[in-house]
């Protein structure tokens, strides 16, 4: 099925992703939808999507998704974007119900590979994904009309982050290639870190501060979007990582820099810093904190780089979720999980 071509797998596995795509038998040459009975541990998860929305009954044919984008500007109505594995980018109104609902907005690309998708905070209609192809696509109407941005082609694009003022202004976190910049929507590139950068983070308050996670080296922090880097938490600072080298970053939104909530994922590990991510001997420093494994460390949770997860509640920065094949909750800062 579309879970386990997207993955790469050996269907012979009883994976948990597999839970979440309704089976099909062929029927009359095409595929009739059979029932699901969920085989998930905790039954009251429900597959949102996405799926054909003017289908009846409606059909799974997106794929895995591997990015989620939401629209953060206040308005009375708002929408989510996802970027699936090998259906291209979808989009539906909130609030989330079934899996139906969804439209799908990128069907006429040349690559229905997606890898990474991303909404202006400052203006709506403007959406930015990476392909299949390696080129950075964006739309000026919310989906409707598609064109890349350059001829600029990227490795393993993990993460886009569009400044929270300026929609011109947008960082690419590629996994190949590094962390670039543009400042003029994309027509231009500007490598800002080398390496193989696996996630990227902008800080809430101030879209100058960035963070980017470097593999086998560890997380930067920068100051003035990019320009200089400091090494704020080197690899694996003792963190048994259960044999991963992914790295998944995450920020509080509660108050401001100096007091920023930053954990970070390396592998299986959770560390937490309270002071916006400064180390012990700087000023204004504090602890990196480890807060535990959750999950099933070195037992390839995660599937290499696929599918780890690291989220802060905006609102509580001791509500954390995080994990790979399992999700995992804390509510007393990773304590206990």
């Amino acid at each position: 099925n579309l879970c386990e071509r997207c993955l790469g797998l050996d269907p012979k596995f009883d994976l948990p992703e597999l839970d979440l795509v309704r089976p099909k038998k062929p029927w009359g040459g095409l595929y009739e939808i059979l029932p699901c009975a969920p085989r998930c541990r905790y039954a009251t998860w429900q597959s949102a999507g996405p799926t054909i929305w003017n289908e009846s009954p409606t059909v799974d044919l997106a794929g895995c998704s591997v990015g989620l984008a939401l629209e953060l500007t206040g308005a009375a109505s708002s929408n989510l974007y996802t970027a699936s594995a090998n259906g291209g980018i979808w989009r539906r109104s909130l609030p989330l119900g079934t899996g139906s609902g969804w439209t799908p907005l990128t069907d006429d690309q040349q690559s229905l590979v997606t890898t990474a998708v991303a909404v202006a905070p400052s203006n709506r209609d403007v959406v930015y994904y990476a392909d299949g192809l390696g080129y950075i696509v964006r739309s000026d109407d919310r989906g409707r009309t598609w064109r890349r941005t350059s001829a600029t082609t990227f490795l393993g694009v993990k993460r886009i982050l569009i400044d929270h003022t300026n929609p011109m202004k947008v960082y690419v976190a590629a996994g190949g290639q590094g962390l670039y910049s543009s400042t003029n929507g994309g027509a231009t590139w500007t490598q800002r870190l080398a390496g193989q950068v696996l996630d990227a983070a902008m800080d809430p308050g101030n879209p100058a501060i960035l963070y980017a996670g470097q593999r086998s080296v560890g997380v930067h922090k920068s100051t003035n979007s990019g320009a200089a880097w400091q090494l704020v938490l080197p690899w694996p600072s003792g963190a048994n990582t259960g044999g991963s080298s992914m790295i998944k970053i995450a920020l509080g939104r509660l108050g401001t820099d100096p007091n920023r909530t930053v954990a970070v994922k390396f592998g299986e590990a959770i560390l937490v810093n309270g002071n916006g991510g400064r180390p012990p001997g700087t000023p204004g420093g504090g602890p990196w904190n480890m807060r535990g494994q959750p999950g099933n460390p070195g037992a390839g949770n995660g599937y290499g780089d696929w599918c780890h997860c690291l989220a802060v509640d905006p609102f509580n920065n001791n509500v954390m979720l995080a994990g790979g094949q399992t999700l995992w909750r804390t509510t007393d800062g990773g304590v206990t999980w």
